[in-house]
């Protein structure tokens, strides 16, 4: 993947890590029809590149992002079918077979919240304001509702959704909306070691361990089990679990590329 210079998005491989960044910094990175539209075409070629075995997630400017570009709200250009599209490009996201991390800072409100939430990991910046205050505009968070009380449980998520405040970043930390809370200079060291972390681990593993978590609250445990059974005689036979092994008999680092 060569860098893709997209109107609104950005894509970038830094090695063997994949970076969308969202670049209207003008308008603290809202999300507009055209930047919908760049985002997915970014979110599918991250997916599609086997290069890139992480995908770092942030914003350009002052901002992760805003959330819903309320100008084209109010001109009626955001309809049902940017919604559809909208939370396609969120499960993609979530689903994806490669860990996805989000840098946040600034402003991660609306829309901009609800991508970090899609996020394997979320790094928060001190400087960061995290909220869904879709309920202001008379709107719904997307699947904010859904995802969010699996993180921090259904009191918080009642609290911040339906009373539509800001919180902290300390208290986004604290309660379980964010993973990491690191000083705002401190954002980018951090998102860079996790990548180089991750290039380490083995992505069949990571693959089934994801997708296993993904249905943790949806499916029963009998029909987990049998799943799990298959997905681990899987992982045992793969060539990944043969280097993990041969790297253990050998006491060095395995090599999973």
């Amino acid at each position: 993947m060569a860098d893709l210079r997209l109107e609104t998005v950005d894509c970038q491989l830094e090695g063997r890590a994949g970076r969308i960044v969202f670049n209207r910094p003008d308008k603290l990175n809202a999300e507009s029809v055209q930047w919908l539209a760049d985002f997915a075409q970014a979110v599918e070629t991250m997916e599609a590149d086997d290069r890139a075995k992480v995908v770092l997630i942030t914003g350009r400017g002052t901002s992760f992002s805003t959330g819903i570009d309320l100008s084209e709200l109010g001109a009626g250009l955001i309809q049902r079918e940017w919604f559809e599209t909208w939370e396609r490009t969120l499960r993609r996201l979530e689903t994806m077979a490669k860990p996805v991390i989000a840098g946040i800072h600034g402003y991660c409100i609306g829309g901009g919240f609800q991508i970090a939430l899609a996020c394997d990991l979320r790094v928060c910046a001190m400087d960061a304001q995290i909220g869904l205050p879709a309920v202001k505009e008379c709107l719904i968070p997307g699947l904010g509702v859904w995802r969010l009380p699996r993180y921090v449980g259904l009191g918080v998520a009642k609290r911040l959704i339906l009373n539509g405040d800001l919180v902290s970043a300390e208290e986004a930390w604290r309660t379980g909306m964010v993973d990491y809370l690191v000083p705002p200079d401190g954002l980018e060291p951090k998102l860079l070691g996790m990548a180089e972390q991750f290039t380490h681990v083995s992505m069949s593993s990571y693959r089934e361990s994801k997708r296993f978590l993904n249905s943790a609250f949806d499916v029963d445990q009998p029909t987990v089990l049998a799943a799990y059974l298959d997905a681990q005689e899987s992982c045992l036979r793969s060539p990944d679990h043969q280097e993990a092994m041969a790297a253990w008999r050998e006491r060095r680092e395995p090599n999973f590329d």
